[in-house]
């Protein structure tokens, strides 16, 4: 190699053979494109200049590959093209020059091969014939969309199950606020008294189940978001439950929890005042029939007040008291419906982050393949 061919930094490859493999098929360039050929080709590696690279070989496909000098004897250097940066001892493709004379053009920048008789280069590989560079470029540009798309449909993911967790901490405490309202102000908790005490456990547990939500949504995080989706689980599971056991257990026990709470109730002398509230408000007497204890003081009125003693009333207390508690389990069951829907939807959405997000494993490939990526480029934008 002369003094001039020593400028240009191209990277030794090693001198296999000059004969291509017969049993290896190979693809022959012949000024059109890449098509595949069985036959090996005769090696004529006539005419003279320095080692170079072939640049574009038709003006569509691009493949950079070093080859040796193509002075008289000197055989084909092989190399894999499909390997990222090009390795001195790669042998998985090679370059073979064959089939006529041909002539090296050198200038400062580049290196180029100037096809004689549009026959000149065949390449072989175990693995694809005919697979340039340019081919390559275009899988990693397809990789990088696939990519991109994957990463804005994750990016949308994040953003849902992080308004959704808000969400869910809204219903937390609306959760609170309506079961600790129904504690306060309805005379009938003593009756029903797991639901409401329960929806304010469960409301509790939801408001500080969403801020695992959104640190999940924010940090990336496959373990959170796994640990998030099981207590959604768990919040689904225990609302349902409650949801059931009211309407089929309340609802058939309530007759003989009533009666044993009233009559409990009386022979306790009504120390929280249930029995005087609900005569006085529903202007009722007794829970199935006005006879059946002393008539009390608040049974009887002259007036819109409920004392005095010009008349009893006739009406019995348990239908009120029933509607009462009916109405009120109803209103339970619709926002515990509601809550199940509402923290079904974030369970979805948990779901499909979890599933887009990739694993520790998956963003080591993906670095991988980019810095191979990378490499390809940078070994293409040295030779070109």
């Amino acid at each position: 190699m002369t003094a001039s061919d020593q400028s240009f930094a191209y990277r030794p490859v090693q001198i296999l053979s000059s004969t291509p493999p017969p049993s290896r098929p190979y693809a022959h360039h012949d000024g059109g494109g890449f098509r595949e050929d069985a036959g090996p080709g005769a090696l004529s590696p006539g005419g003279a200049g320095p080692a170079g690279t072939t640049s574009h070989l038709d003006g569509e496909y691009s493949d950079a590959v070093e080859f040796a000098g193509a002075g008289p004897g000197h055989p084909a250097a092989a190399l894999d093209p499909g390997a990222g940066p090009l390795h001195p001892d790669s042998a998985t493709a090679s370059l073979y020059l064959h089939g006529g004379s041909h002539s090296v053009t050198t200038n400062a920048s580049s290196l180029s091969v100037n096809d004689v008789d549009a026959r000149h280069y065949a390449m072989a590989s175990p693995l694809l014939a005919g697979y340039s560079s340019t081919d390559r470029l275009d899988d990693d540009d397809a990789q990088a969309r696939a990519n991109a798309k994957q990463l804005d449909r994750l990016q949308r993911l994040k953003s849902a199950t992080f308004w959704f967790s808000v969400l869910v901490l809204m219903l937390g405490g609306i959760v609170i606020g309506f079961s600790a309202s129904t504690i306060v102000n309805s005379r009938m908790i003593f009756l029903i008294p797991m639901m409401p005490y329960s929806y304010v456990a469960l409301g509790s547990f939801i408001f500080l189940t969403s801020f695992l939500g959104w640190y999940s949504s924010r940090r990336n995080s496959r373990r959170f978001l796994l640990a998030y989706i099981g207590l959604l689980l768990v919040a689904i599971i225990s609302i349902t439950s409650i949801v059931f056991y009211t309407h089929f257990h309340d609802r058939s026990e309530f007759p003989a929890l009533l009666n044993q709470f009233w009559v409990d109730t009386y022979n306790a002398n009504d120390p929280d005042g249930f029995i005087r509230d609900t005569e006085c408000d529903f202007q009722c007497c007794g829970l199935d029939d006005p006879m059946e204890y002393a008539i009390p003081d608040t049974c009887i009125t002259t007036s819109p007040g409920c004392a005095g003693e010009a008349w009893v009333y006739q009406g019995v207390c348990e239908p009120f008291i029933h509607r009462e508690v009916l109405a009120m389990i109803a209103i339970n069951q619709i926002v515990g419906i509601a809550s199940v829907l509402l923290l079904g939807v974030g369970l979805t959405l948990a779901c499909l982050t979890h599933k887009a997000t990739p694993s520790r494993d998956d963003r080591q490939r993906e670095f991988a393949a980019e810095v191979e990526r990378l490499n390809r480029e940078l070994a293409l934008a040295g030779l070109n």
